[in-house]
């Protein structure tokens, strides 16, 4: 039991004697636990980020079904357009009631176009056309009044 507190006077006798180095080492090893923390903190924000960015819109266990996808070229979008035939509110009932594993369907329509409102103007508006399920696919709600109805 006498070595071992022979080593740990010796320890603390080192230190004392070695103020500057003693102070450089402990002042190096907590810099290097504070940046594995901020690293570690860094990954895990940008891990939540992404899950939340991929959940956010409909959920994870959601998907689209579009005519054309993301297509940069006009050329190929016009040829997707030409080969692929539109969705109609048709194939979105016909998934509602045949498909058992889904729980629910949206329908949307979009265009570009002119709104005016009040006087004012704003050209190259997004415009959505969405039937009674939007809100279970998106992160709108209603502010004043009542949902969609399937016979609006």
């Amino acid at each position: 039991m006498s070595y071992f507190f022979e080593a740990i006077r010796l320890a603390f006798g080192s230190i004392w004697s070695h103020k500057l180095r003693s102070l450089l080492t402990v002042l190096g090893n907590i810099v290097a636990v504070m940046s594995i923390i901020a690293v570690v903190t860094l990954i895990q924000g940008m891990n939540v980020a992404v899950s939340d960015a991929i959940t956010s819109e409909a959920g994870a266990d959601a998907f689209m079904v579009e005519r054309v996808g993301i297509i940069t070229d006009e050329d190929e979008a016009e040829r997707a357009r030409r080969l692929n035939p539109r969705i109609t509110m048709d194939d979105a009932v016909a998934i509602q009631e045949y498909a058992e594993s889904v729980d629910a369907v949206m329908a949307k329509v979009e265009q570009r176009g002119r709104v005016t409102y009040k006087g004012r103007e704003l050209d190259r508006t997004r415009i959505e056309g969405v039937s009674e399920g939007y809100t279970q696919f998106s992160n709108y709600g209603v502010e004043r009044g009542r949902l969609i109805t399937p016979t609006e």
